[in-house]
């Protein structure tokens, strides 16, 4: 039997369990001073999550306690190995500070840390984009999954609601990035304005700072040094994770990187899968799917994408943004539909729909730089309130008004 089904099969069984953990959960007291976090349904450490975590522990609060909760064991190890306060969710420490915590910060559910104990507690949504895609109540594509979720008949709701409740739950805080960000996110979870801050993003704030002293995240092969590092980040598609397919010619692309002396990095979604073999070409690199990006990105001097809201997060760094929507209308169509009108709102940034258009801008870009490259100005003051490196701070005053 397919060990999927197995894991469904009994997952169901315990149903029964979880739902008893969930209630005996919200009676055992919580302390506000516990935070706990988590990112990805617990097996990365990565987005807007880690970079708050990162915040909260280098500032210090000796009446407050920053732990992280991970499904994966590696991560832990890691932590450790830093310092940091964490633990395995399947061990007694993880599910004490679980049951405990009075505050959840996560960027996708609460099950990134354990749904079935957040009863009663403080749920802090950071999220992982600006809404271009339509998500949560807001979705209105038949095609897609969560739709049925939220639109579907009684009996497919009430199914969605029993098997996968954390799609469903209420959160006290959701910061955003600006009046816009806000009311969509207000729309999509059921919110109201104050449970909706103005505070930026905490991932943004490694963009925006001018720390000399960072970490850096080596650009270099057997010692050659590139001229140029582009970064090429597709959206998520619903209809296409099983084996993710880029209309790209990945010897032609190669072959260009190779004359101008650069990188060219993909960077995929990690929930989808990608089999074609780069290994021969010394100028692509796939960047490994659990990486998180942010570091990458503020290195990077051009970034490549389409329906995601990377790029409203890199327009920040006043650095150019190239679009690749080559299945804009079948996106729309087979996976989400999208809040805005996405040629009109992206009218100041080059867009190339078939890869001779894409070749061509590439072309331009590293022969020319930056010229012609996008006006950010409009879509700075839409999508960013602020574009500083304090969005951090910004949040954890909101958590700390929340737990009072």
């Amino acid at each position: 039997m397919d060990r999927s089904l197995i894991g469904k099969v009994t997952f169901i069984a315990l149903l029964p369990f979880f739902y008893s953990w969930y209630f005996i959960s919200g009676i055992i007291p919580r302390d506000k001073k516990l935070w706990v976090f988590g990112s990805w349904n617990g097996v990365r450490f990565a987005d807007n999550s880690k970079w708050l975590f990162h915040y909260c522990n280098s500032q210090g609060c000796p009446n407050t306690h920053y732990i992280w909760i991970s499904k994966k064991k590696k991560i832990i190890k890691e932590l450790e190995s830093s310092g940091y306060k964490c633990a395995f969710l399947y061990s007694l420490k993880g599910l004490w500070y679980v049951s405990r915590a009075g505050v959840y910060v996560f960027d996708m559910f609460s099950s990134d840390i354990s749904y079935w104990t957040s009863r009663k507690a403080v749920k802090v949504l950071l999220m992982h984009g600006i809404p271009i895609k339509k998500i949560g109540r807001d979705i209105d594509n038949k095609n897609n999954y969560m739709y049925r979720c939220y639109h579907g008949s009684n009996l497919e709701r009430l199914l969605y609601r029993v098997v996968r409740p954390w799609w469903v739950e209420k959160y006290n805080l959701v910061p955003s990035t600006s009046a816009y960000t806000s009311e969509r996110f207000r729309t999509a979870f059921a919110l109201t304005d104050k449970e909706t801050p103005i505070t930026g993003f905490s991932r943004n704030d490694i963009l925006y700072s001018i720390n000399q002293n960072e970490k850096k995240v080596s650009t270099t092969c057997d010692s050659y040094s590139y001229s140029k590092q582009v970064i090429y980040m597709p959206t998520f598609r619903d209809s296409d994770r099983a084996n993710r397919n880029i209309p790209i010619d990945w010897s032609r692309i190669n072959n260009l990187f190779k004359e101008h002396k650069s990188l060219f990095l993909l960077k995929l979604h990690p929930n989808e899968k990608f089999d074609v073999d780069l290994s021969d070409y010394n100028h692509l690199k796939i960047v490994d799917k659990d990486v998180d990006v942010y570091h990458l990105l503020k290195e990077s001097d051009l970034l490549i994408t389409d329906y995601s809201s990377v790029s409203l997060d890199f327009i920040g760094t006043r650095k150019p943004v190239l679009l690749y929507t080559y299945d804009l209308v079948e996106y729309c169509l087979n996976d989400r539909s999208l809040y805005i009108d996405f040629e009109d709102l992206f009218k100041e940034l080059p867009i190339a729909k078939t890869f001779e258009q894409l070749y061509k801008q590439l072309q331009h870009y590293l022969s020319k730089g930056l010229s012609d490259f996008g006006n950010f100005d409009a879509l700075l003051s839409q999508f960013h309130t602020y574009t500083d490196h304090l969005a951090s701070h910004r949040i954890r005053q909101e958590i700390e008004k929340c737990t009072g």
